[in-house]
């Protein structure tokens, strides 16, 4: 019985080993195919899972993107509507005549969707003076990131020399953060806690 068991089993590994001796045995010639159709769903599967990843990311930054820009418009919505907005040729404005340091200035502004004002050009400085009451008005400039160089901080551009009045900015220093304030269409740079009335201006993309 242990005979016929051993020698059966020595039929099996003969055949085994003549199948695999002929390569061109028809259950070689399937295992190929099988081998090289694997290989193809594989590569499709990772190339459904490529596509998966960038449709992926499409949607979520379309979605960002709409998010944001819906956002935005909320922020337009409300906008100054607490304010007595002035229209100007250059966009629309308010005057607070209160005097209170830049940082307050900044805030009240921020606190009603708008920023503190930011002239680019002497026609814009010319516009904007026409509704101040007081000598000296807060505007965005300030160089608090780096002494001497003056920056709008909502634009985050630099202040047009050709605004400034002679001799200024002449407060600067090491240690020291200055602002940058309009007074009789000029600008003028002075400690930021000095306390001047201020001009909120509304956002370019929601006039």
């Amino acid at each position: 019985m242990v005979s016929r068991q051993i020698c059966l089993v020595l039929t099996v590994l003969l055949s085994s080993l003549a199948i695999h001796a002929n390569d061109s045995s028809p259950l070689n010639q399937e295992l190929r195919l099988c081998k090289r159709d694997k290989r193809e769903l594989q590569n499709k599967l990772n190339e459904a899972r490529r596509e998966a990843e960038d449709e992926k990311s499409y949607i979520i930054n379309k979605t960002a993107k709409f998010c944001d820009c819906k956002k935005r418009n909320l922020n337009c919505i409300f906008a100054g509507t607490k304010l007595n907005m002035m229209r100007l040729n250059t966009g629309l404005y308010y005057a607070n005549h209160s005097k209170v340091a830049w940082k307050a200035a900044d805030n009240f502004c921020k606190s009603h969707g708008l920023h503190l004002v930011e002239i680019e050009t002497r026609s814009e400085l010319a516009e904007v003076e026409k509704i101040q009451t007081e000598s000296s008005y807060w505007t965005s400039g300030t160089d608090k990131d780096e002494s001497g160089k003056y920056i709008w901080t909502t634009s985050k551009r630099e202040v047009n020399p050709m605004l400034w009045y002679l001799s200024q900015p002449d407060s600067f220093g090491p240690g020291r953060v200055t602002c940058v304030n309009l007074q009789h269409e000029r600008l003028f740079d002075d400690p930021c806690d000095h306390e001047y009335g201020f001009i909120c201006e509304m956002p370019r993309e929601c006039q």
